[in-house]
């Protein structure tokens, strides 16, 4: 009787690193021919399934292994047995996927400043407290918060840090109509979330400005390609029952956010959305981008813009 074919596994998985296989699905025992040579040179099977093989056994090669069965006649009798190996193709194994590029965060932080007599603290007085680099916040959480502090920039604060300490040759500059503010909502002041909440560029309108407009230049993001997003953060201070909306905006995309009075005065959390505390600009392209946000309703006109971060690449 001729030997069945001994099964010899493949030498890789179909992924990169695909799960080792047991060899071919059957490393068949053939039965040679009644006549013929004592030993068959039986068929011998070939999988790209699997590191190694044991025949005799259903194979669990690595997916994507197609199996290639030569059968050797053995000694005048009938082939000696072919063997059916794992699935030919197969879907790649996980191993073997081919991982996206390191997800980037830049974070920027208007710091805060004075709480007027109209703001929810009652006038009092908040000293600017810029983010340490070990702070984390935002909605995606993350730390080395750039501090962009002042009403207006002089001049562009540059180089940015990344979340992750590493320099990036980006820009920021920004500027407000009417009459140029920093406030703070009036959150005891606590590390991480609360801080970065707490401070915001707020302009105040004027007889000659009515509709006052907070704008935010980032530059310097031409290898962010195939886009980017932004999540900007907008909350102020509100004494009183008045509800105040403002538009912001980036190119032809906007959100027209609405905020009821009182203000809290704890800081409770993110709530996405018109009329929570932050907005997601999805796939903005471009080297530059300018956020505006503009001082659209209420009984005193305000556009508060609290800190924004750029997230690449860009999600689903």
């Amino acid at each position: 009787m001729g030997a069945g074919g001994q099964a010899s596994g493949g030498s890789a998985g179909g992924g990169a690193s695909g799960v080792a296989g047991h060899g071919g699905a059957v490393a068949g025992t053939g039965t040679g021919g009644s006549a013929g040579a004592p030993v068959g040179a039986g068929g011998q099977i070939v999988a790209s399934g699997g590191a190694t093989g044991t025949g005799g056994v259903v194979a669990t090669g690595g997916a994507g292994g197609s199996v290639v069965a030569t059968g050797g006649a053995a000694g005048g009798g009938a082939p000696g047995g072919v063997g059916t190996g794992g699935a030919a193709g197969g879907a790649p194994g996980m191993g073997g996927m081919a991982g996206g590029p390191a997800q980037r965060i830049l974070s920027i932080d208007f710091v805060g400043g004075v709480v007027s007599s109209a703001g929810g603290a009652g006038g009092a007085t908040i000293t600017p407290v810029p983010m340490a680099a070990t702070e984390v916040a935002g909605v995606k959480p993350a730390a080395n918060w750039n501090a962009a502090s002042g009403s207006a920039s002089a001049a562009p604060l540059t180089p940015l840090r990344l979340a992750d300490g590493s320099s990036f040759a980006a820009s920021v500059t920004w500027s407000q109509q009417g009459t140029p503010s920093v406030y703070g909502v009036g959150f005891a002041d606590v590390p991480g979330d609360v801080r970065m909440m707490n401070g915001y560029l707020d302009p105040v309108s004027t007889t000659a400005v009515v509709n006052p407009v907070v704008t935010v230049t980032v530059s310097g993001l031409g290898s962010l390609t195939g886009g980017y997003d932004v999540y900007v953060y907008s909350f102020g201070s509100i004494n009183n029952t008045d509800t105040r909306s403002r538009k912001l905006a980036i190119g032809t995309a906007n959100f027209t956010v609405s905020q009821k009075g009182p203000s809290p005065t704890t800081f409770s959390g993110y709530v996405l959305g018109t009329s929570g505390n932050y907005v997601v600009f999805k796939q903005v392209t471009g080297a530059s981008f300018t956020l505006t946000s503009t001082a659209v309703a209420g009984l005193t006109k305000r556009a508060p813009v609290n800190g924004l971060q750029i997230v690449w690449p860009s999600a689903p």
